[in-house]
């Protein structure tokens, strides 16, 4: 996947013995991610994770009139 065209971006940050590591992930499900932290380092080390939306989502506010309704129609 070229950078910048998912959609969505995780920064891993693991605890080490000295400057936390960070493993980037760009991925197009949520769900995904799973699956790419139990392959990576171990779990238990994890000190954040930080997800953003990739450059191709358009960027809202939860004032925006469409924020918060649920996918497939719900509210």
């Amino acid at each position: 996947m070229s950078e910048g065209s998912a959609r969505w971006h995780a920064s891993v940050f693991y605890r080490t013995a000295g400057e936390p590591m960070e493993v980037n992930h760009d991925f197009e499900e949520l769900v995904e991610l799973h699956n790419l932290i139990e392959h990576g380092p171990n779990f238990y080390a994890i000190d954040r994770i930080e997800i953003r939306h990739g450059s191709r989502i358009p960027s809202m506010t939860l004032d925006h009139p469409d924020a918060g309704v649920r996918m497939g129609g719900g509210g």
